[in-house]
């Protein structure tokens, strides 16, 4: 039996926030793009942090949080609120007579069915945070 456990925060860069971008890009003004305003996909913290358990040699189970800042806003200088989202995981293994090894598990995505606004155009929500989902495996090891 064990136990894992892992946490990871990034944070961007303090003195340029605009400092992620790919290419030049030129507005109206003649300015590089980063040096005008913030890019669609900007998020300067995510937090990150896993666990998973081993209960018996066959049944295993794991946790995950994913935490990230709200993109920019498009029409004033604010952020689109922050993004959170827990997944679970349940497995277990079940070894063969001819010591092959069947592993059946499910896994759940966005558990607390959260629905944050992830993109929004002229302050309108326009792409939302994905839906609960549920999946089903069957594995066979030989």
């Amino acid at each position: 039996m064990g136990v894992a456990l892992a946490a990871l925060l990034t944070a961007g860069a303090a003195e340029n926030p605009r400092s992620a971008i790919l290419g030049t890009v030129i507005d109206a003004q003649s300015r590089p793009l980063s040096q005008s305003r913030l890019l669609g996909a900007d998020r300067p913290h995510v937090f990150k942090a896993f666990a998973s358990k081993e209960f018996t040699l066959t049944l295993n189970a794991g946790l995950a949080y994913l935490g990230a800042a709200g993109t920019p806003r498009e029409a004033d200088s604010t952020r689109t609120p922050w993004v959170p989202t827990i997944d679970a995981q349940l497995s277990a293994r079940y070894g063969t007579a001819d010591q092959h090894l069947v592993t059946l598990s499910i896994d759940a995505f966005n558990v607390l069915k959260a629905q944050a606004v992830l993109r929004e155009e002229t302050l309108l929500p326009f792409q939302y945070q994905a839906p609960r989902q549920l999946r089903l495996g069957v594995r066979y090891a030989f």
